[in-house]
């Protein structure tokens, strides 16, 4: 467990996991966990990422090799930064309106960024890149 709610598996994909096991914590930033740790238990509900180690197909929910052809070039997800979300009951638009509505709280945890729930239907994208921003930063996927 890298959290009360959550094992390493969720935030990195099967072949990290196969080859480094526990030190899989290495690819990812710790306030990443953080604020989905705080995010399950303020809403009180389950949160999934990955779920490939429990038989699910979400295997790049969390972080993402430099080679990895799914999402951008220079997505967060490659550096360990971000998590797409799905919050049991919470469509992503709902979560989007959690995370508005506590943001001090979740700026101080180190959350910077999402993306538009426009364009993630099943899913909202978190990620603590530096923005240097007083405010939530919603971001369209390219």
């Amino acid at each position: 467990m890298i959290s009360e709610h959550f094992v390493i598996q969720e935030f990195v994909p099967k072949e990290i996991y196969n080859d480094f096991k526990n030190n899989s914590t290495w690819f990812i930033n710790p306030n990443i966990v953080v604020v989905c740790e705080w995010l399950r238990v303020t809403v009180n509900k389950p949160i999934t990422i990955n779920n490939w180690h429990t038989g699910g197909n979400y295997n790049l929910s969390g972080y993402r090799t430099p080679t990895e052809s799914t999402g951008a070039k220079l997505s967060q997800h490659k550096r360990g930064d971000a998590a797409d979300i799905k919050v049991s009951g919470m469509s992503p638009k709902e979560v989007l309106r959690f995370v508005q509505a506590n943001w001090k709280e979740l700026r101080n945890l180190g959350l910077s960024t999402v993306e538009n729930p426009d364009f993630t239907p099943t899913w909202l994208h978190i990620d603590c890149r530096w923005t240097d921003l007083d405010t939530l930063l919603i971001v369209n996927p390219k």
